[in-house]
């Protein structure tokens, strides 16, 4: 609009005077600061919704932390763990003076045999950015070992920390894998016997088809 009014203005330059002129810059000017403002309480908005949804997020995360209902640690690729709530802490079986004295590695506390399935998730994490939860096993405190279920996810560059890491103790399930395995061993152990027993007694077996 102000384009075609500047055109007009331009054409009819020796018939305007002064006033239309005023008039006209007054108009223009007003018009272009309607406009900035306009975009600027847009931009605004759109920022002020931004970090109306990262302070939900983080105030979500924050409870899930603090009421520990599950593991939840923060650190580096070197092993060093910078935070780490309640429940993890629980499952390893260290304490928080250990972790404020930096005496907590997840690499120290990561057996030989799980060397090379934490390689591969530490892979995962710097191509994508994030890891397939697995499962491996930690050596606590005591020295005694515990199943996890871990899923890690890559933090940005200006964190401290470089990784957001949940941890879920499986240890109870891994022993009922056990006894479930080694019970179903058992009892094929102790069928093969009572066959071997017919058999030397010249007993006849008959199986239902």
């Amino acid at each position: 609009m102000c384009l075609c009014f500047s055109l007009i203005l331009f054409h009819n330059r020796d018939k305007v005077d002064v006033t239309t002129i005023f008039v006209f810059s007054t108009f223009a000017a007003s018009s272009l600061c309607g406009i900035l403002l306009f975009k600027l309480s847009d931009e605004k908005s759109a920022r002020q919704k931004a970090e109306s949804s990262h302070l939900i997020a983080a105030k979500r995360l924050a409870s899930i932390y603090d009421a520990s209902i599950v593991g939840l640690l923060y650190t580096r690729f070197d092993g060093v763990i910078l935070k780490a709530n309640d429940a993890f802490l629980d499952i390893i079986g260290y304490d928080r003076e250990d972790l404020e004295n930096g005496r907590i590695s997840w690499i120290d506390m990561t057996p030989p045999e799980y060397a090379e399935v934490s390689q591969l998730a530490l892979v995962q994490l710097k191509a994508s950015g994030a890891c397939e939860p697995f499962v491996k096993e930690y050596i606590k405190k005591d020295g005694k070992r515990v199943h996890v279920l871990l899923g890690s996810s890559l933090l940005t560059g200006d964190d401290q920390a470089q990784i957001f890491t949940y941890a879920v103790n499986i240890t109870n399930l891994k022993e009922a894998e056990k006894r479930e395995h080694e019970l179903t061993l058992k009892m094929q152990n102790q069928q093969e016997q009572m066959f071997r027993i017919f058999k030397s007694n010249g007993v006849k077996l008959h199986y239902l088809q």
